[in-house]
């Protein structure tokens, strides 16, 4: 009996940390997609968005290579439920503020709460044994939830609303982890490495997806005001649930790939795919419009049908990266916050290569560039293909040596 009791202890425990990586997920992706939109609607420019998102990123960096050392050092509860005691409240503050230092506040502490929470987990299940796609995987699903539930929310209620029922996503989700016992201790005698020697022992597999997420970071910064835009002019039913739906899409084929393929792919092959349909995916954005005009139905809906090769190639390369870098080293905690210091890295990047780019766009006078936003399109086809060259340059050819 004991010793069934001793087996199903550890089981239960991993569902609930994932069950907290769903809300968490759920919470944040809530808060995330309508961030634009909802600067926008108190008034902000194009401008005054992208320096938030690159605020809010820097943030989110910082966070992330702080939290994944001294997980790796320590015990990672407390840092998990702190970065989501931090999260809640950036995200309920949401519904509250409208000035300037208000919103910088909102996108200074979410981004510290944020960035501290996932190496936290994924660090929790590596001292515990376990594989990180189950997590990976449950976020994602999170993902699509969330962003569905969220558009629905503010099309009966408000935005507002929407902003504090995530805020009570996160503090769910931190009850969860609150209710379970520390995991293992960290091997005695224990020596983390460096950040950087973590990160010069990994770096291929960190630059190419440096380049990626930069490019793909120019269109998230605006996406809510993007996706919005390609509704103008058209009879859509329920805006912010279609909204929502676009994002669910994406969460749940993300989902379906990380519980599947992902799982089981060897990670290379699982990268390797990841970034050439990015690739293809980012470039067939280009057409959303003029398929939406040739069809007579909104470009919203043609954007939503995007979004299934979307979540097949990020579902791909976000695992397998996280499975590479954080299944195979004695430090899973900093591996994984290097993962977040390079998601938020690329996200000051890409809004400030964005934001130059679209000014110049603007004074150059180049019309179609400017259209829903293909300027980040372009720029994020840019990106996908040089991390898809990088990557098969040098880790590819690792591999074909080592075998």
């Amino acid at each position: 009996m004991a010793r069934g009791h001793e087996c199903y202890a550890p089981a239960f425990g991993l569902m609930l940390r994932r069950f907290a990586r769903f809300f968490d997920a759920a919470a944040w992706f809530s808060g995330w997609i309508w961030a634009s939109l909802w600067m926008a609607e108190l008034g902000y420019s194009t401008s005054f968005i992208f320096a938030m998102a690159i605020f809010h990123s820097l943030c989110l960096a910082i966070a992330s290579i702080i939290s994944g050392r001294m997980v790796d050092l320590y015990q990672p509860k407390w840092i998990a439920i702190g970065g989501l005691t931090l999260a809640a409240f950036a995200i309920g503050l949401q519904a509250y503020v409208t000035s300037v230092a208000g919103i910088a506040l909102t996108r200074l502490i979410g981004g510290f709460g944020h960035g501290a929470t996932m190496p936290a987990l994924v660090a929790w299940l590596r001292r515990d044994g376990e594989a990180v796609s189950g997590l990976a995987a449950s976020g994602q699903l999170g993902w699509a939830v969330g962003a569905l539930s969220a558009g629905a929310v503010i099309d009966v209620f408000s935005l507002n609303q929407m902003f504090l029922c995530a805020a009570a996503l996160n503090v769910l989700a931190l009850l969860l982890l609150f209710l379970q016992p520390q995991p293992a201790a960290a091997a005695p005698g224990h020596k983390a490495r460096s950040p950087w020697r973590v990160f010069k022992g990994l770096q291929w597999y960190y630059i190419p997806f440096f380049s990626r997420q930069a490019g793909a970071h120019t269109l998230w910064a605006v996406w809510g005001v993007l996706l919005a835009g390609l509704a103008v002019g058209h009879d859509v039913w329920a805006l912010n649930t279609v909204i929502g739906m676009v994002q669910a899409v994406n969460g749940l084929v993300q989902f379906v790939v990380g519980v599947t393929i992902a799982k089981t792919w060897d990670p290379h092959r699982s990268i390797r795919w990841g970034y050439w349909v990015s690739l293809a995916t980012f470039i067939g954005f280009l057409t959303t419009r003029p398929i939406g005009e040739w069809l007579d139905i909104s470009p919203l809906y043609v954007m939503l049908i995007w979004q299934a090769p979307l979540g097949l190639g990020f579902g791909l390369l976000y695992i397998g990266t996280l499975r590479a870098v954080a299944e195979t080293g004695d430090e899973p905690g900093t591996a994984t916050g290097l993962i977040g210091t390079t998601l938020s890295g690329s996200a000051i990047f890409g809004p400030a290569i964005g934001l130059g780019f679209y000014a110049l766009s603007k004074s150059a006078g180049w019309e179609w560039l400017l259209v829903d936003h293909r300027t980040s399109m372009v720029l994020a086809i840019i990106g996908s293909l040089i991390g898809a060259v990088l990557f098969q340059r040098n880790i590819s050819g690792e591999v074909r040596e080592s075998e």
